[in-house]
């Protein structure tokens, strides 16, 4: 169970968003939607502890993530930003296989590396793919690390449909196994039934200088 207790987020000066809290359960997928600015991704990026909130706490399982459980909680979630985090000179294979082996789970690269139809380019460095193959190469570290919670921003940016229904199916699977999946989204998503949060909904205030 993940919480967002009493949350405030902000840049710079500027409060983004304030007093922000819900509880997401397991089989759960929450949607963070918003203008350009509102503060989707330095959302996710607190969630994620990359960022220190201005107020309030993130919770897993009623524990405080920022203290003594901050590294439990680490290994449970997988944060997939704008950014690829994949190293272009390495190949397709490498990639996946770096992400694995940290987890010690180098058995599920192929299955990551067919689900992804990324099979054909397995020997091919990352620089030389198209923005959409980068991406697949991305979101094939889901199957690799073994995490409970998914963080993913904006997730389906990039990818043709075959590639948002790959990824759909993939996010569906996860929340049927207990999984919690948070994605930052503009349009229509393929879910149904999932919990939409609007950051426009909660106030946004200029700070002092």
């Amino acid at each position: 169970m993940l919480t967002i207790d009493n949350l405030s987020c902000s840049r710079g000066n500027n409060i983004l968003f304030k007093n922000l809290g819900i509880t997401l359960g397991d089989n759960c997928i929450l949607v963070i939607r918003g203008e350009n600015g509102c503060g989707k991704t330095t959302l996710l990026e607190t969630i994620t502890c990359l960022r220190k909130a201005a107020a309030g706490r993130i919770l897993y399982a009623n524990k405080d993530v920022s203290g003594e459980h901050f590294r439990e909680y680490c290994d449970i979630i997988q944060y997939i930003g704008h950014k690829t985090a994949i190293k272009p000179q390495l190949t397709v294979k490498e990639n996946i296989e770096f992400w694995a082996s940290l987890k010690g789970n180098i058995q599920a690269v192929q299955a990551a590396i067919s689900f992804w139809g990324l099979k054909k380019y397995e020997n091919t460095i990352c620089a030389a793919l198209s923005a959409g193959y980068q991406k697949r190469v991305a979101l094939a570290k889901l199957m690799v690390t073994n995490a409970t919670i998914w963080l993913l921003d904006e997730p389906f940016v990039n990818l043709d449909e075959d590639g948002k229904n790959t990824l759909a199916t993939l996010i569906a699977s996860r929340c049927e196994r207990g999984g919690t999946v948070v994605v930052t989204a503009h349009g229509e998503v393929p879910f149904v039934g999932c919990l939409e949060l609007d950051l426009g909904d909660f106030q946004m205030i200029s700070g002092g200088s």
